[in-house]
């Protein structure tokens, strides 16, 4: 039957055998992320995170000294979304060139951002590293 010789012969990439064959959560080091994250997204593998709470920049979030010193900024990082919908890690991936900014936008992120975790389709939460960025600008 040539839909069966077909099918046999699709390899699919390990991270979607992962999600296909797993019952458990993957550990924040070892979180789903890049390309073939957007992929599993895509093909309904894994359920995106979705957010709890505001990312919006408030004024507590500014620190103090960049206030004064009207330091503005974006700045681009990675983080990771853990199995309990908190957020383990962050990383800077492009800085706004002020580290005050960046220290902040990444205490900001594992601080406030709250999410419903992402889950693999059978329900069970999975850790996921996506990118973001955060724009610093006074009004």
């Amino acid at each position: 039957f040539p839909y069966t010789t077909l099918f046999r012969s699709i390899s699919l990439p390990a991270e979607i055998n992962y999600a296909l064959n797993t019952s458990a959560t993957a550990p924040n080091s070892q979180a789903l992320n890049g390309e073939r994250l957007e992929q599993l997204f895509k093909l309904g593998v894994v359920i995106p995170p979705v957010a709890t709470t505001s990312h919006a920049v408030t004024a507590n979030d500014y620190p103090p000294v960049s206030i004064r010193l009207q330091e503005q900024g974006k700045v681009q990082f990675n983080y990771t979304v853990g199995t309990d919908g908190g957020v383990s890690e962050c990383s800077v991936t492009m800085t706004s060139g002020k580290p005050r900014l960046d220290d902040a936008a990444c205490t900001m992120v594992k601080r406030r951002w709250k999410f419903k975790p992402a889950t693999m389709q059978d329900g069970q939460p999975v850790a996921v590293s996506m990118p973001d960025e955060i724009i610093f600008n006074l009004k």
